[in-house]
C-alpha cells in the first residue's frame, strides 16, 4: 500500500513488465489486495517460492515468511535476524539487502532447478512442522516440567 501511495501503478507496471521479459509468466501472479488469513494460506499452498525483500535489517519477525515455512513454501529473503535464524542449515536462500540482481538469480534457479526446489520446500515444511501450535506447546510444557 505504501508503494502504491507513493508511485502509483509504475512499480507494479515495472514489475509485470520484468515477469515478461524473463518467460516467468506462468510462474508469477500479481494479487491486488490484502489478503485475510484463509486468502493467504490459500495462496501460499498454491506458491512454489515466496520472496521476503525486507529493506529493514532490524525487522524482528516476519508473519507471512512463518506462514510460507508453515506451508512448505520455497523461500528467499533478506538477511534480517529473524529470516537468518529460520533459514539457516538450507533451509531457505538469503541474499544481500537491496540486490534485486541476486533475488532474481535465486528465483531464476529456483525456476529452472525443480530438484533444488523441492528440497528446498521439504526443508521449509520440516521446519515450519517445528512452529504449530501442537508442538510449541508440547517443548513449553517440557520446559515448565524442568522448573517444576
Amino acid at each position: 500500500p505504501v508503494v502504491r501511495r507513493q508511485m502509483g501503478e509504475a512499480y507494479r507496471q515495472f514489475l509485470q513488465t520484468k515477469v515478461t521479459d524473463l518467460a516467468l509468466t506462468g510462474h508469477v501472479t500479481f494479487v491486488d489486495k490484502f489478503l485475510s488469513d484463509r486468502e493467504l494460506i490459500e495462496t501460499l499452498l498454491a506458491t512454489d517460492v515466496y520472496l521476503a525483500p525486507q529493506r529493514d535489517p532490524y525487522q524482528a519477525t516476519s508473519g507471512t515468511l512463518a506462514y510460507a515455512l508453515g506451508m512448505g513454501t520455497a523461500v528467499i529473503a533478506t538477511p534480517t535476524a529473524y529470516a537468518q535464524e529460520v533459514l539457516a542449515d538450507g533451509r531457505g536462500i538469503l541474499v544481500p539487502f537491496a540486490n534485486a540482481p541476486r533475488f532474481g538469480q535465486s528465483l531464476l534457479t529456483l525456476a529452472h532447478s525443480p530438484t533444488v526446489l523441492e528440497h528446498l520446500q521439504k526443508q521449509s515444511y520440516a521446519y515450519g512442522r517445528r512452529m504449530i501450535w501442537s508442538n510449541v506447546g508440547r517443548e513449553y510444557r517440557l520446559l515448565f516440567q524442568e522448573f517444576v
